[in-house]
């Protein structure tokens, strides 16, 4: 048995590892990308992380999904304006 768990802990990081070369090849990056990576989001400041998500998050095209008993929580989503309301 510890060595099935073995073998499916090398997959995973095998896949991992995969899944970073693919991106590399894929998006033109320079060979040391993913071991610079782990430097470059230590250097981020919360500033760096919401100019980012200004510039490539546009919430007016979100799809929310709301679980639960609209009794409890219909005020609170109609408080937050969401446009459309549907009952599945």
């Amino acid at each position: 048995m510890i060595y099935l768990s073995v073998l499916l802990e090398t997959l995973k990081k095998f896949g991992s590892l995969m899944s970073g070369l693919s991106g590399i090849v894929s998006f033109d990056r320079e060979d040391d990308f993913l071991d610079n990576l782990p430097a470059k989001y230590r250097s981020m400041t919360i500033d760096d992380i919401n100019t980012a998500a200004e510039r490539y998050i546009d919430p007016s095209i979100w799809t929310w999904v709301i679980v639960g008993d609209l009794s409890k929580i219909e005020q609170g989503i109609r408080e937050n304006r969401f446009r459309e309301k549907r009952n599945f």
